[in-house]
């Protein structure tokens, strides 16, 4: 094992969707192991991420146009985690009724945990819009949990999809509480290994507790930022949008980026973000970023 893991899921993903990330990673990721969680995909798909190579761990999970219909007894099985006593016996319940975004930290959990040898610096990642341009593992020194903030000028109150997931997972006192803070993405989570542990086991209880769990994947992100700002995970470390290695894309105008003349998003310090995520959102980007031509390119 290498002492570096990246774990993403990829469900009912084509080729050409992970082509990006996948080709990105092998380029500068060659000290690191990448673990897909994967259900859905075509034959071809998944010759393709073993030829990476990369590792797969498949999981069965039901749903109709993404609507996962387990989540109508949500009302049900809710009440019935306090009364639990096992931590294996909650785990299980949890894996039939979550939803994926939630499922998704359960299964990265139990992964890690059955790990005989435990990786240095573990990363948490969206990968259908994701890119590396560097070592993203060459850029951490200090041990601890480190959250990548979404860009200046967002709050959760004011950003739409944010007060959304917040409303769906919590009571309205906690919007009014927490509202004012920059958003976090829960779609890019980097740390050693103990504090990516306990982040994910915050994760997975806390969702056991949350409002709403809704038949279409999403809220993790409210979720996420909840535990974040609480406190109520260890070593936190939060990292401004501008300041890297991880740059989420998605709520940044093209006009204000930094961009090289090779076409790397760059982070203010003026070297290239080692990971972008959102970055497909623009379509300059697509069109000129390095990695997207070596694709087109074959």
């Amino acid at each position: 094992m290498k002492q570096n893991l990246v774990l993403a899921t990829a469900v009912n993903l084509s080729t050409s969707q992970l082509k990006p990330f996948v080709a990105s990673f092998q380029q500068f990721q060659k000290d690191s192991d990448l673990v897909f969680f994967t259900s859905q995909l075509t034959s071809d798909t998944r010759k393709f991420l073993t030829g990476a190579p990369a590792k797969l761990v498949d999981f069965s999970y039901f749903s109709i146009r993404r609507r996962h219909f387990e989540c109508l007894l949500w009302p049900l099985c809710k009440p019935l985690f306090p009364l639990l006593k096992s931590e294996a016996a909650r785990r299980m319940l949890a894996r039939g009724v979550y939803n994926m975004v939630f499922l998704r930290f359960l299964l990265y959990l139990n992964y890690i945990e059955s790990l005989a040898e435990k990786p240095r610096w573990i990363f948490l990642t969206d990968c259908r819009d994701a890119i590396f341009q560097g070592d993203l593992f060459a850029r951490m020194e200090t041990p601890g949990l480190y959250c990548f903030a979404e860009g200046k000028g967002n709050t959760i109150a004011n950003s739409s999809g944010n007060r959304s997931m917040f409303n769906h997972c919590f009571e309205k006192e906690v919007l009014d509480e927490l509202g004012h803070f920059e958003p976090l993405c829960s779609g890019t989570i980097m740390g050693d290994y103990e504090s990516i542990r306990a982040c994910l086991q915050a994760m997975v209880n806390h969702t056991m507790s949350i409002k709403h769990m809704k038949m279409v994947s999403g809220d993790d992100q409210g979720l996420y930022n909840y535990i974040i700002r609480k406190g109520l995970t260890k070593n936190i470390n939060i990292i401004d949008n501008d300041d890297g290695p991880v740059g989420t894309m998605g709520s940044v105008p093209y006009n204000q980026m930094r961009v090289s003349p090779e076409h790397l998003v760059l982070q203010k310090d003026g070297r290239p973000y080692a990971f972008l995520h959102q970055q497909d959102r623009h379509p300059q980007i697509v069109a000129n970023h390095p990695v997207y031509k070596q694709v087109r390119n074959g």
